[in-house]
């Protein structure tokens, strides 16, 4: 339901900056991540005697998420200071979730091992991508992805890329937004992890379709459990828990599609995360209220384009009334030609 004297111009503007805002933040953060570690790993390597890549991770980790939020302050006009508070980090907080989920991976893996056991089939489970190329234990990979990743994702886009949705849609409609906010966020989640597509480590592409597919389901299952507890560190736990048990997948896996060994476990995380998804929704529906507070749509809502718009369609008004002239104008002229012609 839309908000009284919004029209479908302003609707159309609106979800296009909702869409341009979350696509151009994705950018930012991708190429900022990698820019501040590029500029450390350089600094560091001259003070630091060993150690350099997981300082520099741990620095750019915090630099990127500090920068969004900073940035996100700057688009809003709010404070950001304030977000940690927002978010509750100073309020750590879980719900029965995080055991259902570790539950779920600890039933799944050995599932799957016990089902490769029996079929004969190649073994998905291994520890390679705790390891660098030349097998030595590499702590920096450890440290992305079970503690890193998961702290600057959910508080980026948790915290910040749903944000700027919900506060932009919220501009127009009240109800329904964090509905749409939602799945744009999890859009927003999905594409990041499809430029691994384009990476040019052995990330295969397997690998990589997997980590879309589940990032748009646990994106939408993530963003739900926010807008239910309000606090940013049950999504935390949640990703570091998937994060530990997806670690011991191959980044370079690139099994045939029918391989039952592969192709079972894949499709329960999808499943899994979409049933939980489904019933953090319904629970959502039934409460018509979540502890989500980092917008609030009563007060801090984007400015209405209901200006904007209407110069729009004004302008084109202007032009479809210059447009309706000319015709008439024409038709006359043909009239006149007609009536000389006859005369003659």
């Amino acid at each position: 339901s839309m908000a009284p004297g919004v029209g479908p111009t302003e609707v159309r503007a609106v979800w296009s900056l909702a869409l341009l805002e979350a696509f151009l933040s994705n950018l930012e953060y991708a190429f900022g991540l990698m820019c501040f570690e590029i500029m450390l790993k350089d600094l560091l390597q001259y003070v630091l005697p060993v150690g350099v890549e997981v300082a520099a991770g741990i620095g750019s980790s915090f630099g990127i998420t500090w920068w969004m939020l900073f940035r996100f302050a700057m688009m809003t006009g709010l404070q950001s200071k304030n977000f940690p508070k927002r978010m509750l980090l100073d309020k750590p907080r879980i719900s029965s979730y995080i055991w259902i989920v570790f539950g779920f991976h600890i039933v799944s893996m050995a599932a799957t091992v016990l089902l490769q056991y029996l079929t004969s089939s190649t073994y998905v489970y291994s520890l390679s991508n705790y390891f660098n190329d030349d097998s030595t234990f590499s702590f920096y990979r450890a440290s992305q992805m079970i503690f890193l990743a998961p702290i600057r994702e959910e508080i980026f886009f948790r915290g910040v890329v749903f944000s700027l949705v919900y506060r932009r849609l919220g501009s127009i409609q009240k109800k329904e937004t964090w509905k749409s906010s939602t799945l744009i966020g999890a859009f927003s989640f999905a594409l990041l992890h499809a430029m691994n597509f384009f990476s040019k480590t052995s990330h295969s592409n397997v690998y990589v379709g997997l980590q879309v597919s589940s990032a748009l389901v646990i994106g939408c299952f993530y963003t739900l459990r926010f807008l239910a507890t309000g606090c940013i560190w049950e999504n935390i736990c949640l990703h570091m828990v998937h994060n530990i048990f997806a670690s011991f997948v191959p980044v370079d896996l690139s099994p045939s599609l029918t391989d039952p060994g592969f192709l079972i476990p894949a499709a329960m995380t999808i499943i899994i995360h979409s049933w939980l998804a489904y019933r953090s929704y319904l629970e959502m529906k039934k409460e018509e209220s979540f502890r989500y507070k980092v917008i609030n749509l009563e007060t801090e809502t984007a400015d209405r384009l209901a200006a904007f718009v209407d110069d729009i369609i004004d302008e084109k008004d202007k032009k479809s009334i210059e447009a309706k002239k000319k015709k008439g104008s024409k038709n006359k002229a043909k009239l006149r030609n007609g009536r000389r012609k006859k005369a003659e």
